[in-house]
């Protein structure tokens, strides 16, 4: 079964991003779904979304000092993180699936 990645995700990895900005110390985020902005999150919280797959690379956020929303895939921390995650949800799958053969 192929994996399926977001179109954020696609267009990071093929280096049409261009936001690399640090994450500020003690940065707090907002987080839009559906046209509605949640939090502030620290950015611990954002990293455990991404692990509960809860927000993809695509989701919009916004760093409170800076208040634009950009896609989550646009920070290094988040986009490395979700690489990260990513990987270990592939090893997962192919575990379950080697489990049923």
């Amino acid at each position: 079964m192929p994996r399926q990645i977001d179109t954020f995700a696609r267009d990071t990895v093929e280096g049409r991003t261009a936001m690399e900005e640090e994450v500020p110390e003690n940065a707090e985020w907002l987080v839009r779904r559906e046209e509605v902005d949640y939090g502030p999150f620290t950015t611990d919280e954002v990293l455990a979304s991404i692990s509960s797959k809860e927000v993809t690379l695509g989701t919009l956020v916004a760093e409170i000092s800076q208040a634009e929303f950009e896609p989550l895939g646009s920070w290094g921390i988040f986009r490395d993180h979700f690489a990260d995650c990513q990987a270990r949800w592939d090893q997962e799958i192919a575990e379950a699936e080697a489990r049923r053969v």
